[in-house]
């Protein structure tokens, strides 16, 4: 029964976190991805596949510092028709602010200094985003550019989201199809070393389209329709259509000839879910047609 479901959702396998080798300290779901999955609620994003770096390498020179952060977007249960529409390389940058009194007080900081021409208040952090050619690492394609103001680095750590799709969407080799290398580029006055780990704060965000507890999922009310359409005249509660109603008629009438209306689903909404599939990447996918809100004689 797993095994079926799984397949009518498009999947292979998907993480369980009872396994002993689970350790859900290090596999906590992102906050973020909690607001994709009330997208996928709202039928914003049909899926959304969030990878984390297989390898990161740093580099820096006497102008510049530099990552090279490298994915694997192999994923469980793809269709060969899916499309990516978006992707989103997040940086967490800057630092953790240590306690909640220190929060409040760069608050009041950013507050007093909310007027003042940013421009000439603060100097600025630039990040470029280059793709990593797969054939020719040497070369190196410009994705995206985000200016960021030191001081607003210095009030704690942010997430910065850089436009990547194209790196995704660019037609490569078979061979190359599942890899895809970014480097990340700073040039900034202050030559400090950046200390975050990237492993663990580079996220690749991508947007595509195209019972659950065997599945080790908590269930779900998908609810169900049961109920006779023999009545005549039928009732409005029963929603006939005007071929139910024709159809009860003559069932009235001689019950051997055709059969009566049956009691069926006539609205219908999706769910939304997130989990980890057999790969441990975090998906929010929205399924069609999977809750019944109404239903009818037909």
């Amino acid at each position: 029964m797993k095994k079926m479901i799984l397949k009518q959702l498009g999947l292979e396998e998907m993480m369980d976190a009872r396994r002993d080798n689970y350790e859900a300290a290090n596999h906590e779901i992102p906050l973020y991805i909690w607001d994709f999955l009330d997208l996928a609620k709202e039928g914003e994003i049909e899926l959304m596949r969030h990878y984390m770096p297989n390898m990161v390498t740093h580099h820096s020179n006497p102008e510049t510092q530099g990552w090279f952060v490298l994915y694997n977007l192999s994923a469980t249960g793809r269709k060969p028709n899916e499309l990516i529409v978006k992707a989103d390389l997040r940086l967490r940058l800057g630092k953790e602010i240590p306690s909640a009194e220190e929060y409040r007080r760069q608050e009041v900081i950013e507050d007093f200094e909310e007027d003042e021409p940013a421009l000439l208040t603060t100097s600025w952090e630039k990040y470029n985003i280059y793709e990593v050619d797969p054939e020719l690492r040497e070369v190196h394609r410009l994705l995206d550019t985000r200016f960021i103001p030191e001081d607003s680095l210095r009030r704690g750590a942010k997430w910065v989201d850089f436009d990547v799709t194209t790196a995704l969407t660019r037609r490569r080799r078979d061979n190359n199809r599942e890899l895809v290398e970014l480097y990340i580029e700073k040039q900034s006055a202050d030559r400090s070393q950046m200390t975050i780990d990237l492993r663990d704060s580079a996220a690749l965000i991508v947007q595509i389209e195209t019972p659950f507890a065997e599945s080790n999922g908590p269930g779900y009310q998908a609810f169900q329709c049961r109920g006779t359409c023999t009545d005549m005249p039928p009732s409005a509660r029963q929603n006939y259509t005007n071929h139910a109603v024709m159809q009860s008629l003559i069932h009235s009438l001689n019950s051997s000839a055709v059969p009566p209306p049956c009691c069926v689903p006539t609205e219908m909404s999706a769910l939304s879910i997130l989990f980890r599939d057999s790969r441990n990447i975090t998906v929010v996918h929205s399924y069609p047609q999977m809750v019944v809100d109404a239903c009818g004689c037909h």
